[in-house]
C-alpha cells in the first residue's frame, strides 16, 4: 500500500516537474513576443482548486486553473506573491493564499512589496498602482501582475459583446503592430496598465498625422523626414530615464490562452 502511495506520489511530482517547465517557458515567450497569443498546457494535477467570492455572482467562484497553474511555476521561496478578488486583497489568513503558499514555498506579501500579484476576475480597482515599479538603480523589483480574463483574441478571430475592448499594440518584439482583444477585462483597467509604466504611453490615435522632422546622426548628416509613429519610438528609444520601469503583464483567459504585456510595450485603445 506504502509503495502504491509513494509511486502516484512520485508520478504527480514529474507530472508538475514537466508541466512547469513548459509553462515557464511558454511565459517566457509571452513577453518576448507582446501580443502573441500562447495557449498554456492544463494544469490536470490541480484537482483541489481554491475559490473566491465573486460579488457579482454572489457565490463562491473557482479560480482560473491556467492562471494559478502559471502562477505557481514563478513561485519559490525567494519571491512573494498577492492575491486580490472584487478589488481587495485577499488577507495571508485567506484560504487561498493558504493553499498557493502551502503548494508553493512562498509567501504572501504587501502590495508594495510582492513580486508577482494575481487578480482573479478581470478587474484591479485600482490595486495595480500599489504595486513596485521598481527603482533606476534596481528595476528587476518591479511586480508582474495576471489578470484572469474571459476570453482573448487577436485579428483572426473577433469577439463580439459590449465588453469587449480592442487595442494595438506596439513596442520591443512587435514587428509592426499586433491588434488584441479582451473580453471579461473592465475598461478602465487598460489605463491602468498604462500608468502604472515608466514609458510614456504614446497613444496612436493620438498622435499627429504629419511628419515631424527630426536630425539622425552628425550635424553633417542630412535631415530626413519621420511619421509620427517613428518619431516617438525615437524618442522613447534615446530615453535613459524611466525605461525600464513598469509592471509587466500577464492576461490569462479562461481556455487557457495567455499574451503577454511587458513594460515596454504601448498600449492603445481601439
Amino acid at each position: 500500500m506504502v509503495s502504491v502511495q509513494v509511486a502516484a506520489w512520485h508520478d504527480r511530482q514529474q507530472r508538475y516537474i514537466h508541466y512547469s517547465t513548459g509553462v515557464f517557458r511558454q511565459l517566457l515567450d509571452c513577453l518576448a513576443r507582446p501580443g502573441k497569443l500562447n495557449r498554456l498546457e492544463d494544469p490536470i494535477f490541480l484537482d483541489d482548486l481554491p475559490t473566491y467570492y465573486s460579488a457579482r455572482r454572489q457565490a463562491q467562484v473557482p479560480f482560473n486553473r491556467y492562471a494559478l497553474g502559471a502562477l505557481m511555476t514563478l513561485l519559490d521561496g525567494e519571491v512573494s506573491f498577492t492575491l486580490a478578488a472584487d478589488g481587495h486583497w485577499l488577507s495571508e489568513s485567506d484560504a487561498a493564499v493558504y493553499w498557493l503558499a502551502l503548494r508553493t514555498g512562498s509567501h504572501s506579501a504587501a502590495a508594495s512589496e510582492a513580486t508577482f500579484a494575481l487578480f482573479c476576475d478581470g478587474k484591479s480597482g485600482g490595486l495595480l498602482r500599489e504595486l513596485s515599479l521598481g527603482t533606476l538603480l534596481e528595476p528587476e523589483l518591479s511586480a508582474t501582475a495576471i489578470y484572469c480574463v474571459e476570453r482573448l483574441a487577436d485579428e483572426r478571430e473577433q469577439l463580439s459583446g459590449p465588453e469587449v475592448i480592442s487595442c494595438a499594440l506596439r513596442g520591443p518584439g512587435i514587428p509592426d503592430l499586433r491588434r488584441l482583444q479582451i473580453s471579461g477585462l473592465e475598461a478602465h483597467e487598460l489605463e491602468l496598465i498604462k500608468a502604472t509604466r515608466g514609458v510614456q504611453q504614446s497613444s496612436i490615435q493620438e498622435q499627429s498625422s504629419e511628419p515631424l522632422a527630426l536630425e539622425i546622426g552628425q550635424d553633417n548628416e542630412q535631415a530626413r523626414t519621420l511619421s509620427a509613429d517613428e518619431a516617438s519610438d525615437k524618442k522613447e528609444s534615446d530615453s535613459s530615464g524611466d525605461f525600464a520601469l513598469g509592471v509587466d503583464v500577464y492576461l490569462i483567459d479562461a481556455t487557457g490562452l495567455c499574451v503577454g504585456l511587458p513594460r515596454t510595450t504601448r498600449l492603445v485603445k481601439g
